[in-house]
């Protein structure tokens, strides 16, 4: 029990200690973020200097010495084949500005409304301040030249001082476990207790009731490995579902690309496949009832898709415009194809055991079945996606619609995938708020749209692969060999796929359209990362899985808690709008619904559906 305690209260020092990250980092930066208040937020001659305290912004200034009008245009590289467009015009002889986005590098361009001046491209940095001179220079040639007044804010900083408490919590737990260990064996062995991991239960009485030495009990069957996963997963989902500290490369891509927060969803389907395969196996040698195990997934699926409404209902007004498709609409929908097809086949996880011939495939050839059902769902999605006709859309557009292409599909924004669902559920029911709004101007589209259900129905199926790998191979190094190379060709086939870029390939890698490429590269992720986790934790046993196995147990609590009590104090309070107040916030709320998790814990509640 001394060593739980321990590793409980490193835990919670280590959570400590990364809850402070931000604050530090707020010491440094808040005072240059009110002297940039104070200095900028004030008339200055003709112009009103913008307010340089927004979160990545900075203050673009154009002074025109031209005897004609200009107009400053400009665009993110993000926004693909995209048109320019007006941010600040300056009268002859006179000053304007205006605030931009400092998250992606920029395409300037000065115009006199007839044609193009100047152009240049330039990345902008949070807080700066850039004064650009349009001016003749020699043979009648204008001019543009751009200075940085001020000096710009690392807008990093809080996740540089987040890094280091971060590797300075793992060595200081590492010390402390070492020191506990040599004092263990420094005890006099009447005085001895055995270490046990956090992921272990001891027992320290004897069967007569009278205190006894601990004892370590027989290794747990859990797969340890896999309860670190799902924790570290649920606890990255809150952690960018509150905004990740305001870092666009740790939110979701704005349309093609791969960020953090693109990972997550995916990493939990691919996981309840791994924890599918193992329920089934368990179902099968306990030989209960067909009838039981099917009652359990209609439950199951239907409670699902039940939360995933009542989760959508927060805020809206009318049953009119809620809606209709979720986060955990999806969980059931992929749940119940991919837990019906394996209870269909239950029986070949058993018989599979016994193959001799093309034994090294025996986690592929007796479930050939199932290989051929689940290739099903990708076939079906990319034969509506590049053969469905969609109106006013040319055949198989995978594009984000709006400024795309010059406008020349504005309305088009997912090609089929969006047309489904406005043609099925309506305008009114489906997403209104896309990432793909804030750079491509897109309209109303639903990441978590019908057609996107066939894609992540497969990628269940990639992660009961994975659990077939684990309990159908004895010896740890096949297992590893296997799930590193399912990792390596699954990624190479999304790398063809794609063509290893993020817009120029024929199927680009796209969370909002949950395309294959996408689905094959974060099963590459997923398949790469539980072979790690296995040799660190369930191989090695240099690590026990602390502290992500304690929300493993009760993802579905934290899940939905966080979304119902989402804004609300204590997991929410009003915060400086800078990087280090909103990672500092994100933090707090991931640590108190981790304390929770703690708490039901060592309480002995296990929530699951």
């Amino acid at each position: 029990m001394r060593t739980q305690h321990f590793n409980l209260l490193s835990s919670v020092v280590g959570l400590v200690a990364v809850c402070c990250t931000a604050g530090i980092a707020k010491l440094f930066t808040e005072p240059q973020q009110l002297i940039t208040a104070k200095k900028y937020g004030v008339i200055h001659g003709a112009v009103r200097y913008p307010d340089t305290t927004a979160m990545d912004t900075a203050s673009f200034f154009i002074v025109n010495s031209l005897k004609i009008p200009v107009t400053l245009t400009g665009q993110v590289e993000e926004c693909e084949e995209c048109p320019l467009v007006a941010l600040a015009s300056a009268a002859p002889g006179k000053e304007s500005s205006v605030l931009v986005g400092t998250q992606y590098r920029w395409k300037f361009a000065v115009t006199n409304g007839i044609q193009d001046l100047c152009r240049f491209e330039r990345r902008l940095w949070e807080y700066g301040r850039y004064h650009l001179t349009v001016s003749t220079g020699p043979l009648n040639a204008t001019n543009c030249s751009v200075v940085e007044e001020e000096n710009s804010h690392s807008a990093y900083t809080p996740l540089y001082v987040l890094l280091g408490l971060i590797l300075g919590g793992i060595i200081i737990y590492n010390v402390g476990e070492r020191l506990l260990r040599r004092f263990r064996s420094s005890l006099p062995s009447e005085h001895r207790f055995a270490f046990v991991s956090s992921s272990e239960r001891s027992s320290s009485t004897s069967s007569d009731g009278s205190n006894a030495t601990l004892t370590a009990p027989p290794p747990s069957r859990r797969l340890r490995s896999l309860d670190c996963f799902r924790g570290l997963t649920i606890l990255l989902m809150i952690f960018v579902n509150c905004g990740a500290g305001g870092y666009w490369f740790l939110n979701h891509s704005m349309w093609n690309g791969l960020n953090l927060a693109d990972l997550v969803f995916p990493w939990f389907l691919f996981i309840m496949g791994v924890a599918i395969n193992i329920s089934m196996r368990s179902a099968a040698r306990k030989t209960a009832q067909m009838r039981t195990l099917w009652w359990n997934i209609i439950r199951r699926t239907c409670l699902l898709f039940l939360f995933g409404l009542m989760i959508n209902s927060i805020g809206y007004k009318s049953v009119w415009e809620l809606r209709l498709l979720s986060v955990l609409g999806r969980f059931s929908i992929s749940y119940f194809f991919v837990a019906a097809c394996e209870l269909i086949f239950v029986q070949r996880m058993e018989t599979a055991q016994t193959v001799t011939r093309w034994r090294f495939l025996r986690d592929i050839v007796p479930f050939w079945p199932t290989a051929l059902f689940s290739m099903l769902f990708p076939l079906g999605q990319l034969l509506f996606t590049f053969l469905l006709p969609v109106p006013g859309c040319p055949r198989g557009y995978m594009g984000p619609g709006g400024l795309h292409h010059n406008r020349a599909y504005e309305n088009c924004t997912g090609g089929a995938a969006g047309y489904i669902d406005r043609y099925i559920l309506g305008e009114n029911h489906i997403y209104q708020w896309p990432t793909c709004r804030a750079v491509y101007q897109c309209i109303a589209f639903d990441p978590e749209g019908i057609l996107g259900y066939l894609n992540s129905t497969f990628l269940v199926f990639l992660g009961v692969q994975a659990g077939r790998i684990l309990y159908l191979y004895d010896d740890h190094k096949e297992k590893l060999i296997r799930l590193v190379v399912w990792g390596i060709v699954l990624g190479l086939i999304a790398g063809g796929l794609c063509g290893f870029s993020q817009n120029d390939g024929w199927i680009p890698v796209n969370k909002n359209l949950w395309s294959l490429s996408f689905i094959l590269t974060t099963a590459s992720f997923g398949m790469i990362l539980l072979a790690l986790l296995y040799y660190v934790i369930d191989v090695q046993n240099v690590w026990s899985g602390t502290p992500f196995h304690y929300p493993s147990v009760n993802s579905i609590v934290l899940y939905i808690g966080s979304e119902i009590l989402d804004n609300m104090f204590p997991f929410w309070w009003g915060m400086p709008q800078t990087h280090s107040g909103s990672l500092f916030m994100a933090l707090w709320t991931t640590g108190m619904w981790w304390l929770i998790s703690v708490w039901m814990y060592w309480q002995k509640i296990f929530v699951a559906l």
